[in-house]
């Protein structure tokens, strides 16, 4: 996890060690905190102060393939991630606790991103190039946005 200046000036590593293949990166300036992703052979989701220091994991069982990390800023700071091989998505407090699947299975086509806008969450399928929209809380089905999106 490196930090730069807009135009690449100072440049500088905070966390350069235990990370295999890092997939997202979720900043919470109000909380001082970062968040990020590791899809690698012991993947992962870790915590750290935006210095890099006082870095923790979160979750590191039942976990496969995790990406498309996001806040949810109306909702506690609550994080939402997406299991790109567990065809999850999942959500957790920032502390990690209360962590618990929103939804799974087969017909999520292998999730690759996600953000949360009010009480929506919008993930991008790999299997399929689709842009889909639900409800946070699971209520209601699915609803396909988009579809045959190049290279999602």
């Amino acid at each position: 996890v490196i930090v730069a200046k807009q135009d690449g000036r100072y440049r500088r590593s905070l966390v350069d060690t235990g990370l295999e293949l890092p997939t997202s990166i979720a900043v919470d300036p109000q909380v001082g905190r970062m968040y990020w992703t590791d899809a690698g052979s012991s993947p992962k989701i870790e915590t750290s102060w935006l210095d890099g220091s006082r870095r923790k994991p979160l979750v590191t069982e039942r976990i496969r393939h995790p990406a498309g990390l996001t806040i949810d800023y109306a909702s506690e700071h609550a994080l939402y991630w997406v299991d790109a091989k567990l065809n999850h998505i999942e959500t957790m407090r920032p502390d990690g606790s209360n962590r618990e699947i929103i939804f799974k299975g087969e017909n999520l086509h292998h999730p690759l991103s996600l953000d949360v806008f009010e009480n929506n969450l919008y993930w991008v399928t790999r299997d399929t190039g689709e842009l889909v929209k639900q409800d946070k809380f699971g209520r209601g089905i699915p609803v396909t946005l988009a579809k045959n999106l190049v290279n999602p």
